[in-house]
């Protein structure tokens, strides 16, 4: 049986999440534009789903961080944040 590193398993994982992370919180802010915009298709349980899913992402992401004590996710989240301003 061939040898599995986990560490580049693990590193792997979580750039991937990281970037769905994004790309998820960008959906989010597209619906939400669109509700505010008054578009019928866009109803409250969109939103409500597209944010459930960032919200189990983010857990999942705070955990990485935890657990690798690398700090990647609230370093994006403080990059993201600052974005904004």
């Amino acid at each position: 049986m061939a040898k599995v590193n986990y560490e580049d398993v693990w590193k792997t994982h979580k750039e991937k999440l990281l970037q769905e992370y994004v790309a998820q919180k960008q959906r989010v802010e597209r619906v939400k534009k669109r509700l505010s915009k008054g578009y019928v298709e866009y109803k409250i349980n969109d939103i409500n789903y597209e944010r459930g899913k960032l919200g189990q992402m983010t857990e999942e992401l705070h955990l990485l961080d935890i657990l690798d004590g690398t700090h990647e996710f609230s370093n994006l989240l403080d990059d993201m944040n600052r974005e904004r301003e």
